[in-house]
């Protein structure tokens, strides 16, 4: 009975995890500055970080570190930054700026702080999930999009939602949409 139970329960999940899309890139409503649907604006993540930034000083670049070729499309969605680029044409553009005798890769903070004092102000963008539990043996995960200033090594902006596969919350609609509309509002609001 008890594997008949636990069967039910993950497939449950996996047809409630199902509802919803994976990865799929979506249009900035023009009137809110958000990502909208037919039922109107989805929810923005918490903020738990928000610095005031002169952001046009670093309008010409975001180098994205991770979340593949969706975060870099729907970053380029916000249709601010002149250039968005992921971890291989980032390298490429060491190269091609024959850099790579002082940077020997942009893994770490400190190789981001260093190709910063070669680079015009730029920011980067990434994913981490994180354990926010305060007690033993209990997981709280939280994905975070967090962005920083290579040049301080200071991050400037963190959002997060939380992780919960059981409840099926592990999709576009519930966790990477309100992450990027509480980016696109932090990125606005600096505008000024």
């Amino acid at each position: 009975m008890q594997y008949i139970l636990r069967f039910a329960m993950l497939l449950f999940s996996f047809v409630i995890y199902s509802c919803g899309t994976q990865l799929k890139n979506a249009p900035i409503n023009k009137q809110t500055g958000l990502i909208t649907d037919e039922k109107g604006i989805f929810k923005v993540a918490a903020v738990t970080k928000s610095e005031k930034i002169e952001i046009l000083k670093y309008k010409n670049m975001i180098f994205v570190a991770n979340g593949g070729e969706f975060a870099v499309q729907q970053t380029k969605e916000l249709g601010f930054f002149d250039l968005v680029v992921n971890p291989e044409q980032l390298e490429k553009k060491i190269l091609e700026n024959n850099l790579q005798s002082k940077i020997y890769s942009i893994k770490t903070g400190e190789d981001l702080h260093d190709l910063s004092k070669f680079e015009k102000p730029f920011l980067v963008l990434y994913f981490k999930k994180v354990d926010l539990a305060t007690k033993p043996n209990v997981q709280d995960l939280y994905l975070q999009m967090v962005v920083s200033n290579p040049l301080t090594i200071q991050d400037v902006f963190v959002a997060q939602v939380p992780l919960n596969i059981w409840t099926g919350n592990v999709n576009d609609q519930n966790t990477r949409y309100p992450l990027f509309n509480a980016f696109y509002e932090w990125v606005n609001s600096n505008k000024n």
